[in-house]
């Protein structure tokens, strides 16, 4: 078997032979054997339909299948960024290995850091008042109805979200905070990042296991 990979260097990709090298590479960042990356590979190959990348369309597809009932694109949109690490469209095959690999054996502060990353859409490297508020508009629909009792509009609910999260009151919310807010078990900031985390691992195992 030949792993097809992209190329990085332009947003079509072009299928190359992958060397021992990269390979190899992508073993150390994963700590996958050479066989397992080969074996998420000609999955990955299965999920982008051949290609050497997987498009919004694609990506598109396989969160309808995770997700047939609750699915909603603006809220897929930040679990595409998870994967696509350099911003070019598409989710590469070493994105993806490396992501799924850093989300499933990473500590909490680098699941969370790849969670703000997909958040912070401006790369700011901050999350603002306005912007949380989007964030909770595209996952409302997953809060459950005790929750909504007193926080009944997705603006309640950032509000207060926001609180749990702005530590130091500056109007915008850091990865630190973000991170302190999941650590202190702040309750509304733990459901979302949950949320986020189960929409992830759903998309990473269809890909990999088909």
């Amino acid at each position: 078997i030949e792993l097809q990979m992209g190329n990085h260097g332009s947003n079509h990709s072009n299928s190359c032979s992958a060397s021992p090298l990269d390979i190899k590479v992508l073993g150390e960042h994963t700590q996958l054997s050479k066989e397992e990356i080969k074996e998420t590979f000609l999955k990955f190959q299965e999920a982008s339909k051949g290609g050497d990348s997987i498009n919004r369309r694609k990506f598109s597809n396989v969160m309808h299948q995770c997700f047939p009932r609750t699915h909603k694109t603006e809220l897929e949109d930040y679990i595409f960024q998870l994967y696509d690490i350099d911003s070019n469209g598409v989710i590469e095959f070493e994105e993806f290995l490396i992501i799924c690999s850093l989300m499933r054996e990473g500590d909490i502060q680098s699941k969370l850091g790849q969670i703000f990353r997909a958040f912070d859409c401006e790369k700011r490297g901050f999350i603002s008042k306005l912007e949380l508020i989007r964030i909770v508009e595209h996952l409302f629909h997953l809060i459950p109805d005790t929750e909504k009792e007193q926080l009944n509009t997705p603006e309640k609910f950032a509000d207060e979200l926001f609180t749990e999260m702005d530590l130091d009151k500056d109007g915008v919310v850091s990865e630190g905070e973000l991170v302190t807010a999941v650590l202190r078990t702040e309750h509304l900031t733990t459901m979302v990042a949950d949320k986020m985390m189960v929409r992830f691992y759903c998309s990473c195992h269809k890909i990999s296991r088909g």
